[in-house]
């Protein structure tokens, strides 16, 4: 398959930039303290009080900042990211589904002290490209392990055929029918990587 093992960049899919203007519109209405911030691949564009984690130290020429409205075109970007000091993860969730509806796909993969929610093209997820990369390589489903620690991570854990969770994961997975192994402080997914390749040796 073209571009792996090269670095080089095979296929992707990015957010219309009038679909996140109006996306922004409507999460402001609803979350007066949101901020948003883009990613391109390669770039990260953000609003001057969106917290960047690191701290940008201005010596990254890959971190830029200036107004939402303003980024959305500066390039293609693959994902849009809301912050909020006073909205937790699970709820902005909430409000950020209910503002963007069917025009976006929204999740969520951290659970620090303030609430940060991920947004991509409709129908653009983990699971979604997993699928289209497996396609292409001519893998079954059922022969591909995925591991997950995050919301964001469930339809793709749904999906592949050998499914395992962290044992630090978020709670709302760790309820769910899937193989928890070690967390990652104790290099679980690198040990049940091992254990599969030992399962499948000649």
């Amino acid at each position: 398959m073209r571009g792996v093992g090269a670095g080089e960049l095979v296929e992707r899919i990015c957010i219309e930039p009038e679909a996140a203007l109006a996306a922004i519109r409507t999460i402001r209405e609803q979350v007066p303290d949101a901020f948003f911030a883009f990613e391109s691949g390669t770039r990260f564009g953000y609003e001057p009080s969106y917290g960047t984690w690191p701290a940008d130290d201005g010596t990254d020429p890959a971190l830029f900042s200036g107004p939402a409205e303003e980024i959305a075109y500066t390039e293609e970007f693959v994902k849009m990211l809301v912050q909020s000091a006073s909205v937790p993860a699970d709820r902005l969730l909430d409000r950020v589904r209910e503002a963007v509806g069917r025009s976006l796909t929204a999740t969520h993969s951290q659970t620090r002290d303030f609430g940060l929610v991920e947004i991509s093209a409709y129908g653009v997820s983990k699971a979604s490209m997993l699928r289209r990369c497996a396609a292409q390589l001519g893998i079954d489903a059922s022969r591909v392990a995925a591991f997950g620690d995050m919301p964001n991570d469930v339809d793709m854990l749904s999906w592949a055929g050998m499914s395992f969770v962290v044992a630090n994961a978020h709670p709302a997975l760790i309820d769910l029918d899937f193989t928890v192994v070690p967390g990652n402080d104790q290099s679980g997914v690198g040990r049940t990587i091992m254990e599969l390749l030992q399962r499948t040796s000649p």
